[in-house]
């Protein structure tokens, strides 16, 4: 019976595999495919079935393309999936192998094809069976997508691949499954934005059905679904007549910008494909310019009131400029500079110049200022700012802000001066405002003047109103409020650090108060302070009631809380009532009175009608002052704040030909921002049921961090890169970030990879740390460094547990997988999961702040003033459905415990790798006399170092390929691996030359010891990386003691046996365990014969730990240096291999 079991868990498990995607049925009678079946079946090295130990009643699940067990897909090739998987491990050894070219060249292409030639797959004289695993290996790497996408893909991607073949192989290489796997490495991203674009536009997918139906696909099916969009949008001549039409029109425009902005960064594919140009330029603005023009001129006969026609004229300039606001800010930059260099503000004033081509220079002007001013911020606050970080890219923003004084000298206008200062005000405050026209007077345009007299500036007109209010008060002796006004200008006293006289007038101290703020030399936060402790301590309303306690009597409310978030006390009355005895919102008087958790809707409507009278007087207030301060102090002075508050300036002769001399024109609007979007998506909370756009809020919310997983695939590139560093690079640890990426080794395109990578961990870390509570992520007080930069050990970025870079790439996969599973939650899409490994930038989110608001601002209403009302609309629904189209749909977990990681004990440890070589092929021992010639000859680090790198890389290769034991190792790293370089510096080390495959992992082990041993005589470590705890010292008795009985044993394999336990087998033992059962367990683990276990072990005393490994080592080292006992010639060695 238990035989029985065993056998049916093995056809189980056996079934499970050749009959995954139901593949079994490929094997019928009728199938042309069954031949192909069963040699693939029969090839040991193609199909390796592994048995696993299960219980008798254990399900077994089979396998499927789509990683859902719940979903069943029939595979059209025999065993793709593991074809696939079987080139695609070739193809990543290749890649890396071949520094990582920038494009498929055929030096490239013939290596690759050299490792797979005796594998058995279809070539390009059976064109059905290739378009059989294109059809497989698309739906394994789109899963989800609709049948007619998949029927799209493959024609495309079969005539991709053979354009590929053609054009790289010239004709002597023929049509076969690596092309399919080249091109797709190179072209993935553009497949995944094609299939982007069929989820967001469901008519690209017919049309291209029937275009493909007349003329094949040529390459890059991206162009030919872009070019299906763009003859959407052609304008006719009555299609943009009703005003809804033409504001969906901009919307259709706008939602097509990213696509046309991706292919456009794309020089791959300029390469191949020379109509790519030819799309672009159908693109262009130009070609509907005169489709709105006479848009433009219907839409005035219509509007006949002049202030709506205005309106509708600055809505037309406000959409170009955020359509014209690129993603990059270099991108602005140029934009900018180009610009304002080449702007002439009369040629517009001509009235022959068309509407549309004003409105054009207006935006983009618009679009410039705005940088400049920006520009001029950064400049001259820093500089005030002693503690500000000192601004990069001084010149090429100082030419930008040169380019704009030449404009200003030039320009027939004030405008350009207006706009200018508009942006100050807004952006950096009245205050900052006067710093920067301080020290830039060719801002002001002419007759504008700036007060010296900073008190013009300050917010001393602010107080006017409450200042005669507090004199009242103090007039009428009220001691209850008096005391909270005499405690108002108490601390202001300390604050300003004036004297304060006994019998002084409290009507005094305020005239006081007052004039001491005026003298300072920038009062305006002290006003602000001041203004707010007056308001609180006059007011009698009781919405002011707690924060006048929180303020002058803070005892009183220790312990309250506000209540402003769900769950809260909704709103009483009673609960405002303040004395001595009663704290306000105390939670226990909570719980007594509301014992359940009430929605927070109706407490804040509770409060919008209390406090709503307060700040609507409040506002009044404020405008009644600002209009006080426009009209008071000299002409110019007022004049400045005219312009910056938004009026139309009472300059005299001022230009009025033009739609660039309108006022409207150079109104100040504040841009769409991800604050503006969240603030919106807030209020559109529901009682009770919470958000009804939550994947929005998710990605809103985290966005700051979200929009850096774009990179997490730079990231596992460079920690595999850092991995591999620390295992062939002696003394890595000492390297800089610098000096690891000034690599000669490094090509340009791994060099940029690894900055950006670098930088993104730093962004991040620097994200956590400031807010860690809200990352979710658990950061230990000690984790250094607090900040990385190039000076940073490149140590701090290997992906142990914990550290910096292991930290911001869980938080990294975390984001991604949230809003994976919070969309999937909604459309109830089914998910799929990959490994780190099989990350690449088309199975990543990848948003930035600029798509997200390019995307909101297509679905935005903006305001349109209909008798005094304004009114901002997001059609949410509509957003988030193309957010999760755009950037979510389709992307899968990523199993954040496959993320590249390794343990500072293991940096040099290749076990995984010698253990797949094992399975591949058989491997012996060298001899005795082959041991001992490597470590008494080898005597250049370097050159064992280069070999060593060698035998990395064939066995990796091996590893994946198998081959011949018997076959000589230099001929394969010659002829296999045309590694020429490699194989002629097998010549610089004894033995080397001499070797078969069969002996790659005794050789490796050997050199490897041997190399240790150099690097310590020359006083250097090679076991810098191991942990303190396992490098403790013998004393002085006990390394004589242990040098004595070592020179009666084997030195040599002794040295190569301890050596190894170090580098692959020191993480299983404890620093207290006994080395010598501890040594002894590793060998007779490793199949070390049992006469030698006992011979390499009985030199070592019980009492010595494991702690002590590394000292053991060294002391053996030493002694081989001294005693060189002669053992047998030739015989083979009893180690380890």
């Amino acid at each position: 019976m238990h035989l029985e079991d065993i056998v049916a868990n093995i056809f189980a498990q056996i079934l499970a595999v050749v009959d995954a995607n139901n593949n079994l049925d490929l094997i019928s009678q009728s199938s042309p495919l069954a031949e192909l079946w069963l040699q693939m079946f029969q090839e040991e090295t193609f199909l390796k079935i592994k048995y696993t130990g299960k219980a008798a009643d254990a399900k077994i699940p089979v396998l499927s393309m789509t990683e859902d067990p719940n979903t069943s897909l029939f595979c059209q090739f025999p065993f793709s999936w593991v074809l696939k998987a079987y080139l695609d491990d070739v193809w990543e050894k290749v890649y890396h192998m071949k520094d990582q070219p920038e494009k498929p060249t055929e030096e490239v292409a013939k290596f690759y094809q050299t490792f797979i030639k005796n594998c058995l797959m279809p070539d390009g004289s059976k064109p059905d069976l290739l378009r059989y695993y294109a059809n497989d290996f698309l739906r394994m790497a789109f899963p989800g997508q609709d049948l007619a996408v998949y029927e799209i893909l493959s024609k495309v991607f079969l005539a991709s691949a053979e354009r590929l073949c053609s054009s790289v192989g010239r004709g002597e290489m023929g049509f076969s499954p690596i092309w399919l796997h080249m091109d797709y490495f190179y072209l993935r991203d553009d497949y995944q934005l094609f299939a982007d674009i069929a989820k967001s536009n469901d008519a690209v997918i017919s049309e291209l059905q029937a275009m493909y139906e007349k003329n094949p696909p040529e390459m890059f099916v991206t162009l030919d679904a872009l070019n299906v969009l763009l003859n959407k949008v052609q304008p006719s001549e009555n299609g943009l007549l009703p005003f809804d039409a033409c504001v969906a029109w901009l919307k259709s425009v706008k939602s097509i910008k990213p696509w046309v902005e991706w292919i456009s960064q794309d020089n791959y594919q300029l390469q191949f494909y020379q109509k790519k140009k030819q799309l672009l330029d159908a693109v262009l603005f130009n070609n509907v310019k005169v489709h709105l023009e006479e848009y433009l001129a219907q839409m005035e006969e219509k509007i006949s009131n002049q202030s709506n026609m205005d309106h509708f004229y600055f809505m037309v300039v406000h959409c170009l400029e955020d359509f014209m606001y690129p993603s990059a800010e270099e991108d602005v930059s140029q934009l900018a500079e180009n610009c304002l260099c080449t702007a002439d503000l009369s040629a517009f004033c001509k009235p022959e110049v068309s509407r549309i081509n004003t409105l054009q220079f207006i935006a983009q002007l618009r679009l410039s200022i705005s940088h400049v001013a920006t520009v001029l911020g950064k400049q001259r606050l820093s500089a005030a700012d002693p503690n500000a970080p000192a601004a990069e890219g001084n010149e090429k923003e100082q030419g930008l802000v040169n380019a704009m004084k030449k404009l200003v000298a030039k320009a027939p206008t004030p405008w350009p001066q207006v706009f200018l200062i508009r942006n100050l005000c807004d952006i950096y405050g009245l205050a900052s405002m006067w710093k920067i026209l301080q020290l830039e007077k060719w801002i002001l345009p002419q007759g504008v003047e700036i007060s010296q007299d900073r008190s013009t500036w300050s917010n001393t007109t602010l107080m006017f109103a409450l200042l005669d209010k507090a004199e009242s008060q103090l007039k009428s002796k009220d001691s209850t409020e008096n005391q909270s006004l005499a405690s108002v200008m108490g601390q202001m006293e300390n604050i300003l650090r004036s004297p304060s006289t006994p019998d002084e007038l409290l009507e005094d101290k305020l005239k006081k108060i007052m004039d001491a703020l005026s003298n300072r030399e920038d009062p305006g936060l002290l006003e602000v302070v001041c203004h707010t402790a007056l308001t609180l301590a006059l007011s009698p309303s009781r919405v002011t009631h707690l924060l006048k306690n929180i303020c002058f009597k803070p005892d009183v409310v220790k312990g309250s809380y506000l209540p402003t978030m769900p769950g809260d006390l909704l709103f009483d009355e009673k609960n405002w009532k303040i004395n001595p005895t009663d704290k306000m919102w105390n939670e226990s008087v909570a719980l007594s009175v509301l014992p359940e958790k009430k929605d927070r809707e109706e407490w804040e409507t509770s409060f919008k009608a209390l406090a709503q009278p307060f700040f609507q007087e409040l506002e009044q207030s404020l405008n009644s002052v600002k209009e006080q301060r426009m009209n008071e102090g000299p002409q110019g002075s007022s004049l400045l704040l005219k312009i910056a508050y938004g009026q139309t300036p009472p300059f005299q002769d001022l230009p009025r030909q033009g739609l660039i001399n309108q006022p409207c024109m150079w109104r100040f609007e504040q841009k769409t921002t991800i604050q503006t979007l969240m603030h919106f998506l807030q209020q559109e909370d529901r009682g009770g049921t919470g958000n009804p756009y939550p994947i929005l809020l998710e990605l809103l919310s985290k966005l700051e961090n979200i929009q850096h997983v774009r990179h997490l695939p730079d990231i596992f590139r460079l920690q595999n890169a850092l991995i591999h560093f620390f295992k062939n690079i002696h003394k890595g640890e000492n390297y800089t970030v610098r000096q690891f990426l000034d690599q000669p080794e490094l090509s340009e395109d791994q060099r940029l990879a690894f900055s950006r990578a670098i930088e993104t961990i730093r962004k991040v870390w620097s994200n956590i740390k400031m807010n860690s509570s809200s990352s979710g992520i658990t950061v230990l007080p000690n984790l250094s460094p607090n900040d990385i930069n190039t000076d940073t050990a490149i140590l701090h970025l290997l992906p142990t547990e914990p550290s910096i870079s292991h930290l911001v790439t869980s938080f990294l996969i975390q984001l991604q997988n949230s809003c994976v599973d919070t969309a999937a939650r909604v459309t109830r899409e089914r998910q799929r999961s990959i490994s780190a490994e099989e990350a690449k930038p088309s199975s990543v989110l990848a948003i930035t702040k600029s798509d997200l608001v390019t995307m909101a601002l297509t679905n935005l209403q903006y305001e349109i003033d209909e008798d005094g009302t304004k009114t901002t609309y997001f059609d949410f629904q509509m957003l988030q459905r193309q957010v999760v189209h755009r950037f979510i749909s389709g992307k899968p977990i990523i199993k954040a415990q496959t993320a590249p990681s390794i343990t500072l004990n293991n940096v040099r440890t290749l076990q995984a790798t010698k253990k797949k070589v094992r399975d591949q092929l058989p491997q012996e021992l060298l001899s005795i006399n082959q041991q001992k010639r490597i470590m008494e000859e080898a005597r250049s680090v370097n050159a064992l170092s280069k070999v060593l790198a060698t035998l990395k890389v064939a066995a990796e290769f091996l590893a994946v390929t198998g081959g011949d034991p018997e076959r000589p190792l230099p001929e394969y790293v010659r002829q296999e691996l045309r590694m020429d370089a490699g194989a002629k510096q097998f010549q610089d080390v004894p033995v080397v030359p001499n070797t078969r495959l069969k002996h790659i992992l005794s050789l490796w082990q050997v050199l490897a010891a041997r190399r240790s041993m150099l690097l310590v005589q020359m006083n250097q470590d090679p076991f810098c990386l191991v942990p303190k705890e396992f490098q403790g010292q013998l004393d002085a008795r006990e390394a004589k003691a242990l040098s004595s009985t070592l020179s009666n044993t084997n030195l040599d394999l002794f040295l190569i046996e301890l050596h190894e336990m170090i580098m692959v087998a020191l993480p299983r033992f404890e620093p207290e365990h006994e080395l010598k059962y501890a040594f002894e367990f590793f060998l007779e683990d490793n199949q070390v014969p049992a006469t030698s276990v006992a011979t390499l072990t009985d030199a070592l005393n019980p009492d010595i730990p494991v702690k002590n490994i590394l000292s053991v080592w060294r002391t053996a080292a030493k002694t081989s240096q001294i005693n060189v006992p002669a053992y047998g010639q030739g015989t083979p060695a009893q180690g380890s291999c």
